[in-house]
């Protein structure tokens, strides 16, 4: 089967689609055929080609493509530079391990799209829920990501923060139907460790979107936030408060003009970026 979808940006995609042995594989191609801007090439050139096989090999991580269908064109393309820092332990990841993104199914964590790391780049096809399956079977929109890695070497899936690149066209965690990210860091451990991670470190911000002149951010846990910055969608630093430490600061934003922002929160070794919409 073969189909063709127009997607933002001037992107036509072209995906192919075979059975095979109960599996799906599936082909996706990218071409830009309108926009040459060049501000949007350089967003949209890491994301061109994503390809994905589903097999009957062992060797991929034990039930991690139960969890969506690969079905129809409402995904999230995540890339992964072969420059990005990955971190397990003291160590690193390997060729053949598999990275993917997971959701949250009535408290049972499905992954919603993998991919193989081969030490180049690559691009994870993260999966929107099917609508016509009567369960969940992928991301609900601006659903949280929750990023695994599963190590090919001793068949551990170790869970791992993930920090974006903040001028990739959607710089946060959030699963957005076409979004295109980019993930610059991932970092776990495979034993317990009291140091919080984007997954445990919970932050609350409320009212979002807003048009109010005051903005509160909390931690829900025991670790305290220790500096929040604010930044365009250009990566341009509009304000920071340093030296907090406390579990909840409101903030003045009040001189903040209609638009999206990228509001990063840290803690003593975490860090952790959520998108502000502010309307007045």
């Amino acid at each position: 089967m073969i189909f063709l979808s127009n997607s933002p940006s001037g992107i036509l995609m072209s995906t192919e689609y075979h059975l095979v042995n109960t599996y799906f594989s599936f082909v996706s191609f990218y071409y830009i055929y309108v926009d040459t801007n060049p501000i949007i090439m350089k967003k949209i050139l890491p994301f061109l080609v994503s390809i994905l096989f589903f097999t009957n090999n062992f060797s991929q991580p034990p039930g991690w493509s139960d969890g969506f269908i690969p079905l129809g064109f409402d995904n999230h393309i995540v890339a992964i530079q072969s420059n990005a820092t990955i971190i397990i332990d003291n160590g690193t990841i390997s060729s053949g391990d598999f990275i993917g993104a997971f959701y949250d199914s009535s408290g049972v964590y499905k992954c919603g799209g993998f991919s193989e790391w081969t030490g180049n780049t690559i691009a994870v096809t993260v999966w929107a829920d099917d609508i016509f399956d009567p369960g969940k079977l992928g991301f609900d929109q601006d659903e949280h990501m929750n990023w695994k890695i599963w190590r090919a070497s001793d068949s551990v899936t170790i869970d791992v923060t993930a920090r974006y690149n903040i001028n990739s066209n959607t710089p946060d965690s959030a699963f957005i139907t076409n979004g295109l990210s980019e993930i610059t860091l991932l970092q776990g451990n495979t034993t317990p460790s009291s140091i919080a991670n984007f997954n445990s470190y919970e932050l609350n911000m409320f009212p979002n979107p807003t048009n109010n002149d005051f903005l509160n951010i909390s931690s829900s846990t025991d670790s305290p936030i220790n500096s929040i910055c604010i930044y365009n969608l250009a990566g341009e630093l509009i304000s920071s408060y340093d030296n907090l430490y406390t579990k909840e600061k409101i903030i003045n934003i009040s001189t903040l003009s209609s638009g999206n922002y990228i509001i990063r929160i840290k803690n003593e070794i975490s860090e952790i970026s959520k998108k502000l919409v502010i309307y007045r």
